[in-house]
């Protein structure tokens, strides 16, 4: 199965495979250590950010290029259709008991989607229709937030805007060729740069802003949402972090070699798989 690189601050992550039952739910696997992580026996009670994916049925799920043990991609129209996080489902404050006492987290303590003054980094791997434009991969947008998207000219924008300002920055390449992307775009919010990082390489950089809020009170789109710039493509994968590749202690050359050159694809001397599976989990078998 496919295990992404571990990042700095995760606060959303899907794997675009329903739940099973509700073809419609797409669950969140995202692991932040916060400080209300405090038993073990109730990690499973923490806050978790399942997708609504919107006017889907289970026909829409498809293989993708990350794992070959599941539908593990989401098949978008490009009209009507989209995941998506509700603000009020985000932000549900979380009751937890610490040493006997009833506490409460909520606002900017509440590790999720939602972007106070951290850094930030989108990440998804996606693929469009050949020429397709103005199309929504991730949004959390108001008067203040966050989005990236796919521009007029085909290529991906990082926007980032709090009250009074906003930022942009395109990517230097175009990704509608109907061809699986990998894209992580980040804002650096102490040294007010973004970087949009395509395919395992930096394609662009850019002036960002500073530290004030981007918390808003909309909801999270994925892939297109209630008012149209539907994505006309697939999405395998997107993770959501408050924190960049800098602050993982990390490089896209090591993420990128992992998630898509790693041991899913070989065995740890460096052999790929013969057959359906491999023989003994990290090595395959040589006659």
């Amino acid at each position: 199965p496919f295990v992404p690189w571990g990042l700095y601050g995760m606060v959303g992550e899907w794997n675009f495979y329903h739940h099973g039952e509700d073809v419609g739910k797409i669950p969140d696997e995202h692991w932040y250590m916060a400080d209300y992580l405090n038993n073990r026996g109730t990690y499973h009670e923490t806050p978790q950010f399942p997708l609504r994916a919107v006017n889907v049925t289970k026909d829409n799920y498809v293989w993708g290029p990350l794992e070959n043990w599941v539908k593990g991609a989401l098949q978008l129209n490009g009209k009507n259709q989209y995941a998506v996080l509700t603000d009020a489902d985000m932000n549900k404050p979380y009751v937890y008991t610490d040493n006997k006492q009833k506490k409460t987290v909520s606002g900017d303590k509440l590790k999720n989607p939602e972007i106070h003054t951290s850094n930030f980094l989108i990440e998804i791997c996606f693929k469009s229709a050949v020429g397709q434009g103005r199309s929504i991969l991730v949004e959390k947008m108001g008067r203040a937030g966050y989005s990236l998207t796919l521009n007029a000219k085909g290529g991906v924008t990082l926007t980032v805007k709090e009250r009074d300002r906003e930022v942009k920055l395109e990517s230097a390449l175009k990704v509608n060729d109907a061809r699986w992307h990998h894209v992580i775009a980040e804002a650096d919010r102490q040294a007010k740069t973004m970087t949009i990082y395509l395919d395992g390489r930096k394609n662009a950089v850019g002036r960002g802003l500073g530290s004030e809020s981007l918390a808003n009170l909309l909801d999270l789109y994925i892939g297109g949402s209630p008012k149209g710039n539907c994505l006309n493509g697939a999405i395998e994968f997107v993770r959501i972090c408050q924190g960049t590749l800098k602050d993982a202690r990390t490089t896209i050359e090591e993420l990128f070699h992992w998630q898509f050159h790693g041991p899913q694809y070989h065995d740890f001397t460096g052999r790929k798989p013969t057959g359906l599976r491999r023989d003994a989990g990290a090595l395959e078998f040589v006659r």
